[in-house]
């Protein structure tokens, strides 16, 4: 059976929830809920992994073998088990942005099906209901189907959704520090009620926000592709600006994922988000997995410690006005000092492998 026709079969065997492809929506860039309709942000379950003196923690893993690093880098986290408590249900959220013409790969475009399907292998051994899904700038179907993802991810034993077509209506969201000033952003049902969501994105860089990492990842779970929706509400700001780059925060703030996991084997050095787009290469062999529920201290790590010393063009100070406000919005700490940081190396070289440390 050819894949079009796998994915057109499968909703009626109540297996994907792909449906309606036909069925569009259509609304006005920016649409304010009746007073006091707009809900708050989505309310997360509370970060279980925390050094004993309270510092949040994070971990980079070196290695080769994702399934291997995903499961070490868990399980130095602390494992999913006191994250994910009596088999709750499990959305995880990759980054599937943009189909890339033929002949370019699509990883770290997008986030990698094997990473993928060996987190739902891990996360299904605490969870029985898991699934997968994103919004990016076009028919997220055509980008599942591009990617094979109907297959990866039923055959770990999950469910792939498209958010335009699930019944779940929209939500109207803000935060209470907007005032009445700007919109309600859209958020899809599906992610503000979810009960655990896991934030799997790559490291690369951006033309609008000069990275892409933790907190950049969340502006798919907002109604709209590409600049459409309330995501045209941010992108109304120039390029590089810093009025764009304060705005991301506040989008994370609304989703509010528990975990964030950054595929950095490979890394988008020179531009992007898209590896078609002019200057923009690959540094493979990077072999990085960065975990933490912290997103600012993630970004911070990986800006810090894996995309400037490979990537010339680029300035961590550029994205402080992001840190800065996601510190003011009480999403965590740019100061890596003040972070437990584990490092672990599972590559192998020579016969022998260093272990972890901390400090």
């Amino acid at each position: 059976m050819k894949r079009r026709e796998f994915l057109e079969h499968l909703p009626a065997a109540g297996g994907i929830l792909l449906q309606g492809r036909s069925r569009k929506r259509t609304r006005p860039l920016i649409r304010h809920a009746p007073r006091g309709a707009a809900l708050g942000p989505r309310i997360p379950r509370p970060d279980p992994y925390r050094s004993g003196d309270g510092r949040p923690r994070l971990v980079c893993i070196e290695g080769v073998d994702i399934a291997l690093m995903l499961r070490k880098g868990l399980a130095a986290m602390g494992g999913l088990e006191p994250l994910i408590p009596g088999r709750q249900g499990v959305l995880i959220k990759p980054n599937l942005v943009l189909r890339e013409p033929a002949g370019i790969p699509d990883y770290p475009t997008m986030s990698s099906p094997d990473t993928i399907r060996e987190l739902i292998h891990l996360v299904r051994s605490v969870s029985d209901d898991v699934v997968v899904g994103d919004q990016g700038g076009e028919d997220q179907a055509a980008i599942y189907e591009d990617l094979d993802l109907p297959n990866a991810v039923m055959g770990a034993g999950a469910r792939l959704i498209d958010f335009e077509r699930e019944a779940d209506p929209v939500r109207a969201v803000r935060l209470p520090e907007w005032g009445s000033v700007g919109p309600d952003y859209h958020v899809f049902g599906t992610i503000h009620r979810a009960s655990v969501i896991l934030s799997l994105c790559n490291l690369k860089r951006h033309s609008s926000a000069y990275m892409t990492g933790a907190i950049k990842n969340m502006f798919g779970a907002l109604e709209g592709r590409w600049n459409s929706g309330t995501r045209g509400w941010v992108h109304r700001f120039p390029n590089y600006s810093r009025e764009f780059i304060e705005s991301l925060p506040d989008v994370w703030a609304l989703i509010r994922p528990e975990l964030t996991i950054v595929d950095a084997r490979h890394i988008m050095v020179g531009n992007g988000p898209l590896l078609s787009s002019p200057g923009a290469e690959i540094r493979t062999g990077v072999s990085r997995l960065v975990l933490g529920a912290d997103p600012v201290a993630v970004d911070a790590y990986c800006a810090r410690r894996i995309l400037a010393p490979r990537d010339p063009s680029f300035d961590p100070d550029t994205i402080s006005p992001m840190l800065s406000r996601a510190e003011s919005l009480g999403l965590g700490t740019a100061d890596l000092d003040a972070v437990e940081i584990r490092e672990i190396d599972e590559s192998w070289v020579g016969g022998s492998k260093r272990g972890p440390h901390r400090r």
